[in-house]
């Protein structure tokens, strides 16, 4: 029988929760603490997301060795470039860094050197990786996770909230030592440093040209007519939401507009018909609906959607045994050796080896199948030095082994 693990719970930040900085005299203050400060810095930013329009940041933490924790109001300090010129040469410790860094960019603060706890915890194989899970199970201290969903963007913040994000920065950096030495026992700290790398050198996502395609539930739409209609109605979404600084949900729910889509309502009663526009903020625009769906609806045939966009990659998986035999075979081989591996350094497949390099190598294999030319073939599609290591010889020889056979 094992003996359980004594978990104690995290209630209070050790200095008490820091008052919220919200004007350029005490954000002055506070960087001239952090650049005092030693070791790494713990970050982490609270957004609105459900709440708001676009993903800002509505509240910026920070702890530091000798500086103690910090908590940033964006919204009256939207400038964080001093700060972020004060702890340059620091490391920043993140958990999830990839949710975090674009709205901590917005406010100008730029990571030069990061350490993601999240990515490290995938690295090393543990099963569960937020931060609650990850501070229980490494440090035995249970955080308090009620407010991870909150209205970020609420002013004044209830000092709940507060003491929250102060204890989400509180041993922040001490999981990331653990982790740290973790990796370092293992062999996959060099490993990690790649990785934190090629996401601090990720460029900012291509916006789409067509977001509205993106609309839950539109496979249900099946002619171009319909989907005019979810394109008005979903670009008419956008318009008001952005204006109202309201996350667009809130404003219509994507089942409203695939609803509408299908339906065809041709008057107000029939829109008001559909249960998702009875909403308040939907019924607030009625007009502005039905507007967008004659617009749709008198639309000339030339400037109907087409019924899909071609990607720029290879088509669904599932499509692939019927589209090209021998491309299910590759992918299938590949995807055995990628299990495998992942198996064996105890990690998920994904943080092995991206999906989406595994399919373009497999649907488009290059002519030559010998090591050095898969491995070019991994590092052009963004794989990282350590996972070409692992992987390269081993695809390379499994699909050598499918083109012997003729089965390529």
């Amino acid at each position: 029988m094992t003996e359980e693990r004594t978990v104690e719970p995290l209630l209070e930040p050790r200095e008490g929760i820091p008052p919220v900085i919200a004007d350029a005299d005490g954000l002055a203050r506070m960087v001239e603490r952090f650049a005092a400060g030693e070791g790494p810095v713990a970050v982490d930013a609270e957004r609105a997301s459900g709440y708001r329009y676009g993903n800002r940041a509505y509240l910026v933490q920070l702890r530091r060795a000798g500086s103690g924790t910090a908590l940033i109001d964006p919204i009256a300090c939207p400038d964080l470039s001093a700060l972020d010129a004060a702890v340059a040469e620091a490391e920043i410790v993140l958990h999830a860094a990839s949710q975090d860094l674009p709205c901590l960019l917005e406010v100008g603060f730029r990571p030069r050197e990061m350490f993601d706890t999240e990515l490290a915890g995938r690295l090393l194989g543990y099963e569960r990786v937020g931060l609650g899970t990850m501070v229980e199970t490494v440090l035995g201290l249970r955080l308090e996770k009620g407010h991870s969903a909150a209205d970020w963007s609420t002013r004044p913040l209830p000092e709940d909230w507060l003491r929250y994000a102060a204890l989400d920065v509180e041993v922040l950096v001490e999981l990331r030592d653990v982790l740290h030495a973790q990796l370092a026992e293992s062999g996959k700290l060099e490993w990690a440093r790649e990785e934190f790398a090629a996401v601090l050198g990720t460029p900012p996502p291509v916006p789409r040209s067509d977001p509205w395609r993106r609309t839950s539930g539109i496979h249900k739409v099946r002619n171009v007519r319909a989907l005019a209609i979810v394109r008005e109605l979903w670009l008419m979404r956008d318009r008001i939401a952005r204006e109202a600084d309201l996350a667009p949900g809130r404003v219509l729910p994507d089942a409203a507009i695939v609803t509408a889509a299908l339906e065809g309502p041709r008057t107000k009663k029939a829109l008001t018909e559909i249960s998702a526009f009875t909403g308040r903020s939907a019924r607030r625009h009625m007009s502005d609906w039905l507007a967008a769906v004659h617009r749709a609806r008198n639309l000339p045939d030339s400037q109907l959607p087409a019924p899909s966009t071609p990607g720029d990659g290879p088509p669904p998986p599932n499509r692939w045994a019927d589209r090209d035999p021998a491309a299910a075979k590759r992918l299938a081989a590949a995807r055995a050796v990628i299990a495998a591996l992942a198996d064996e350094h105890h990690m998920p497949t994904e943080n092995l080896l991206q999906p989406d390099a595994v399919r373009r190598l497999t649907w488009e294999p290059p002519d030559d199948l010998d090591d050095e030319t898969v491995a070019g073939r991994l590092r052009a599609l963004g794989a990282r030095e350590w996972q070409i290591s692992l992987t390269a010889h081993l695809i390379a020889k499994a699909l050598s082994r499918l083109r012997i056979r003729g089965e390529l």
